[in-house]
């Protein structure tokens, strides 16, 4: 059986947008192909859908998160996980994206007011997953799975377009915190069950290896949806529909990510998720981690 590669996918996608009429996937396609050819093959399109400059920000994202946690230990730290909510709606879920950030730090900002002494320090980093099931896939889908999505998500059997779901993957400093009191918080935020996940790091691995993997597992754009313990493949026409979505975007990195700084001045603890900056570096790429929960 014949397996797609990178170069084999971003083939198709280009002539999926091409067929569309959508002039942002037109505007998008002309991106791709003008990717490594244009600018004596210096430019980069740094659109998450080409698999060239994505492999450049997830380096990038991962020397900056690194940096971040710098003299800091895993017991510092938390891996956070939020389904936030989803729609059949494409442009939906992009306000739904777009309202993440808000959401989150209204959610800190309620616990520093209510105990700021114990939560003044915490922070956060992350980036934004956009997970799709169609209706046929309901059924193979995991229990805990198949019993969230109704309560946070339209989504019947017969539906002709898929469900969106806009879910984040963060790294948390828990600043004297634990992983099981920022659980409790968020979850009075998002209080369906399966909706939080917040977990201490491994502890036998480096805090380097760790925060690289949940940058890498974050950013992945698989275009797959986990059914059971198959991971099938989005239909070309779903990936054209996403990636035309967000390329409405001035930045679609920068709207795929957010950061929420501690209330002071701290070495460790900055209020902007990254640089504005795009560079390749020698941080190892690393595609996803078996750590991490799907």
């Amino acid at each position: 059986m014949h397996r797609h590669t990178e170069r084999d996918r971003l083939s198709r996608l280009k002539a999926e947008l091409l067929r569309n009429t959508d002039p942002a996937a037109h505007a998008l396609a002309a991106e791709l192909a003008a990717c490594g050819v244009d600018w004596g093959g210096r430019y980069r399109c740094r659109c998450p859908a080409c698999w060239r400059c994505r492999r450049t920000y997830i380096q990038q994202q991962q020397r900056a998160a690194v940096a971040w946690v710098d003299g800091l230990n895993n017991a510092d730290l938390a891996f956070a996980s939020i389904v936030a909510s989803g729609d059949t709606d494409i442009n939906r879920l992009g306000e739904t994206i777009a309202g993440l950030p808000r959401h989150n730090r209204n959610r800190i900002d309620a616990e520093r007011r209510a105990d700021p002494e114990r939560w003044s320090n915490v922070a956060l980093r992350a980036w934004i997953e956009v997970d799709a099931v169609g209706g046929d896939q309901i059924p193979l889908l995991g229990s805990s799975r198949r019993s969230l999505l109704p309560q946070i998500a339209p989504i019947a059997l017969d539906q002709p377009e898929p469900t969106w779901l806009a879910t984040y993957h963060g790294i948390v400093y828990v600043g004297g915190l634990n992983a099981t009191e920022i659980g409790d918080a968020f979850r009075r935020q998002w209080p369906l069950a399966g909706q939080v996940d917040v977990r201490p790091l491994d502890q036998s691995r480096t805090v380097e290896h760790n925060v690289a993997d949940i940058v890498s597992y974050a950013n992945k754009h698989t275009c797959t949806t986990t059914v059971g313990t198959i991971r099938e493949p989005w239909p070309i026409s779903w990936q054209a529909a996403y990636y035309s979505m967000i390329a409405h975007r001035r930045n679609a990195f920068e709207f795929l990510r957010f950061g929420i700084g501690s209330s002071y001045d701290s070495t460790y603890i900055v209020d902007e998720v990254c640089t504005n900056g795009y560079e390749d570096d020698a941080m190892p790429f690393v595609y996803s981690s078996i750590i991490l929960p799907m």
